[in-house]
């Protein structure tokens, strides 16, 4: 399984949240909480599967809400690797 850096694992959810939110990534502030955009469970639910994908390892869609900015979640799933 593949290790990827605090950063990396930012730069992952920002593309996601942008593309979910169907916003630039430029807009998007990684200490804002995502029920500050308004993100939807299901959207929410379809961050933590492309998170799944890309990181190669099954991730809890109660993360996100438990974890509820880039920030946060980033550092999440980096010390959980």
């Amino acid at each position: 399984m593949p290790a990827f850096s605090e950063a990396e694992i930012r730069a992952a959810i920002r593309a996601s949240l942008a593309s979910a939110l169907s916003v630039a990534e430029s807009t998007l502030d990684d200490d804002r909480d995502f029920d500050a955009y308004g993100l939807p469970s299901l959207e929410a639910v379809e961050l933590a599967g492309e998170l799944e994908d890309f990181l190669g390892r099954e991730i809890d869609a109660e993360a996100i809400f438990d974890h509820p900015s880039v920030a946060q979640l980033a550092r999440h799933l980096a010390s959980a690797a």
